[in-house]
């Protein structure tokens, strides 16, 4: 009988160790699944990449928002946020100057179509009004309707 309660008691301490063994590898897992997850979701928040924001709230964040949490980002993971913002302030600078030059060749265009209408329009005033004092009153009237299809056209 001595040894019954002997290899029971063996067994009972052996199955112990072996819970507490399992108990403690399921938490150490149990753990480092949070702290990974945990980890991914704070870089995400860093970058401002928040997953529970839509795209359109993303695009509506202001400014400075957008500055705060590159920098943030900037200072906890490294320099592509802050690098990646200068190339866009630069590509915006780009844009706008190419507007600005389109615009100055858009007027000078204007200018010069304005210019060409108004010489051709003296022209043609002047020949109408040379033809209707030579002419009678009647081929007067015809001849300025003319000058005024030569000022369309």
């Amino acid at each position: 009988m001595p040894q019954k309660k002997m290899l029971v008691g063996e067994r009972l301490a052996a199955r112990r160790r072996r819970v507490t063994r399992i108990r403690t590898a399921v938490a150490g897992s149990v753990i480092a699944l949070f702290i990974a997850f945990f980890t991914v979701i704070y870089i995400q928040m860093a970058l401002g990449k928040d997953p529970a924001l839509g795209a359109t709230s993303a695009k509506k964040s202001s400014a400075t928002n957008s500055r705060t949490v590159s920098s943030v980002a900037a200072a906890r993971t490294s320099t592509a946020p802050a690098e990646s913002e200068s190339t866009q302030e630069a590509r915006r600078r780009r844009a706008a100057e190419k507007r600005a030059q389109e615009r100055g060749a858009a007027r000078k265009r204007a200018a010069v179509a304005v210019a060409a209408t108004a010489s051709s329009g003296t022209s043609s005033r002047s020949s109408a009004s040379s033809g209707s004092s030579s002419s009678t009153g009647s081929s007067s009237a015809t001849s300025s309707p003319s000058a005024v299809t030569t000022q369309q056209s």
